[in-house]
């Protein structure tokens, strides 16, 4: 997973990809696989089902665009590692196996559209559910 999130942060200029799932046991989103952070303190974050941006995306289905921080400025998560803009993207839908992408810069830019992620989402679903990417 680790290499496959760094082709996606070198292909879309991120600074920052990270993959929230949601953990039946612990009836709540974490952040399970990350890279770019500049601190640890995603490891000891606990979303709620459609609480927070994660949760709404997760909630929804439906990607969102953040062109600033102000946008999220509450989220613990965009705090802590100074991001400016971001996106995040539901990878799956349904009760099976719920997750989001988000993509982060920590300075202002024009956020990548569909066409640039679309294919890194196809992947990320596939290699989460234990399928070998397409």
């Amino acid at each position: 997973m680790e290499v496959l999130l760094r082709e996606i942060k070198k292909n879309l200029q991120a600074d920052v990809v990270a993959i929230a799932e949601w953990k039946k046991k612990e009836a709540s989103i974490q952040w399970s696989h990350t890279i770019g952070m500049n601190t640890n303190k995603h490891l000891h974050v606990r979303i709620l089902y459609g609480l927070g941006i994660v949760g709404k995306v997760m909630q929804s289905g439906t990607p969102m665009y953040y062109y600033s921080d102000a946008e999220a400025h509450e989220d613990p998560l965009v705090y802590s590692e100074s991001l400016k803009s971001f996106f995040l993207v539901p990878l799956a839908s349904g009760a099976s196996l719920p997750s989001v992408m988000m993509v982060g810069y920590r300075t202002p830019v024009d956020l990548p559209g569909e066409k640039q992620w679309a294919l890194w989402r196809n992947l990320l679903t596939e290699k989460l559910k234990g399928g070998e990417p397409l």
